[in-house]
């Protein structure tokens, strides 16, 4: 499925903002056929893949269960999460992990010191679709007491 935004100026518009990101992969002319006697009208982008993207944090604390500790990233470790807060300024997306041991990938690496029984406070986003979602490491909070 493809998303196009239209702007009034009829220019189609690579933009970065706080609820998302617009990607322009090909460009090219539209020529409206009434018009005559231009040779440039416009130049529109089409927008092969425009996916809104929420950015969220939260601060998950609990226990870690277990840690797969690999050569390749991202790195991946299971805690069972017990308390969910908010991050000011970000829309909090891990509500519903509370309660529940979940699988967290880590593109920053995982300290030496994660080891199972450790009670950890971090920050997390949630990244994925309505096919899946996969939570991620953002920072460490408490990685001073362990």
């Amino acid at each position: 499925m493809k998303t196009y935004f239209l702007f009034l100026s009829l220019f189609f518009v690579d933009v970065d903002v706080a609820i998302g990101e617009i990607e322009v992969e090909k460009l090219y002319q539209v020529q409206p056929s009434n018009i005559t006697g231009m040779s440039d009208i416009s130049t529109i982008g089409e927008v092969k893949s425009a996916v809104g993207i929420i950015q969220n944090r939260f601060v998950a604390t609990g226990v870690i269960v277990d840690v797969k500790r690999t050569a390749e990233k991202p790195e991946k470790f299971v805690m069972h999460i017990s308390s969910i807060e908010s991050v000011r300024g970000f829309a909090n997306h891990g509500k519903e992990y509370s309660g529940k041991s979940v699988e967290i990938l880590s593109e920053i690496g995982i300290p030496p010191s994660f080891r199972s029984g450790v009670e950890i406070s971090l920050i997390l986003r949630v990244s994925g679709d309505e096919h899946g979602q996969y939570l991620f490491l953002v920072e460490i909070i408490n990685g001073d007491k362990i």
